[in-house]
This record gives structure tokens, sequence and C-alpha cells, in this order.
């Protein structure tokens, strides 16, 4: 195809410039070895029980990245009570003590039944890590009066 060679990237067609190619057996052999431009970051969670009676739950963590390391937030679902994707919480990694680091600390809201908690550790609008996992909350018991 003109300057340019069509070669099979493990299942993935490619392109690469024939002159980068050298002959075996009549055959071009590329010369390629893959080089991926980023990576998504790591998030590391700290979970202390998934089932609760309290209204909130405490969680913490931490997000490295190589490159960088641009925010965070957590959303929360419950269908039961009809809450779909509350954002509770953001933190922007502007301004902060390290550009590759960034460690967080946050109070989420729980509400009775199965909470679907979802992170999101982004270092670019397009490269992010996401955790899902699921919070119980018991609903709260309350006397009843007879009489």
């Amino acid at each position: 195809m003109g300057p340019w060679t069509k070669v099979d990237l493990g299942g993935r067609p490619g392109y690469l410039a024939s002159s980068a190619l050298s002959a075996v057996g009549g055959r071009p052999v590329p010369s390629y070895h893959p080089h991926w431009q980023s990576t998504p970051p790591a998030l590391t969670l700290e979970l202390d029980g998934l089932e609760t009676v309290a209204d909130r739950y405490a969680l913490k963590g931490s997000i490295v990245d190589d490159h960088h390391v641009e925010d965070v937030f957590v959303v929360v679902s419950n269908q039961a009570a009809k809450i779909d994707s509350k954002k509770v919480f953001y933190r922007s990694n502007r301004k902060r003590g390290s550009e590759q680091r960034l460690d967080f600390e946050t109070s989420v809201p729980l509400w009775p039944g199965a909470n679907q908690v979802t992170v999101v550790a982004r270092e670019t609008s397009d490269v992010r890590t996401v955790q899902t996992f699921i919070i119980y909350r018991d609903a709260t018991l309350t006397a009843a009066v007879t009489r």
C-alpha cells in the first residue's frame, strides 16, 4: 500500500513503513516491539467490611501513576432508594504534593439495602481505572408501640 505494509498485530491490523522491514525467505518481517503510550493509574482501596448498619461508610484509598494522576471521584447507586449514580465525592490533584500520587479519604452516604459504590481514578478523561463494590446497609429497625 504505497510506502506502507499491512501487518497483523496479534489480531489487529497495523501499518509499518515498508522501509522499516527486511525480507526473510522472500517475505517481509517487521521489527516491531509494542509500546503502550499510557497505562491506567493503580487504584488501591482500604475496604473495612462490606456490611453495616451505619448511614455512612469510611472509604480510604490511594492512586499512583507513572505519569500523572488528574483526579478521583466516587459515585453511589441504590436501586431500592431510587438513587442513580449520585456523585458523593470529588478530589482534584492540582496543586497537591505529588503529580504521580493522590491519597484520599471520604465518608460515603449509604441508603438501606445494596449500595453500589464506584470509584473512578483518572489520569486523563480517556485513561482511567474504575473499581465497583457493593456495601449492604441493614435497614434500621424501629420499635413499634402497641396498646
